[in-house]
């Protein structure tokens, strides 16, 4: 699940929603806002795993208040 893209609303809200069921203990460290992009860097651990700690880095594309696009980086093994 490293470095593609995900587009359209179903499409977008479903992966959402997959990716945060695999994602355990998130934490955030930083976010940016922007006119047109959200990027969110964390670090989670994986529901399967004991304690595994992954980085990951998340950029979502904004159209008219609503994400278009989401990348997902570093979230492969979740």
């Amino acid at each position: 699940m490293t470095g593609f893209v995900v587009e359209r609303p179903d499409s977008v809200r479903d992966y959402i929603i997959a990716l945060h069921s695999r994602m355990a203990d998130s934490q955030g460290r930083k976010t940016v806002v922007g006119e047109d992009l959200v990027y969110l860097e964390g670090d989670c651990t994986r529901r399967q795993s004991s304690g595994t700690r992954l980085n990951y880095c998340i950029a979502y594309d904004m159209r008219d208040d609503h994400i278009a696009a989401i990348r997902c980086y570093g979230l492969g093994a979740v």
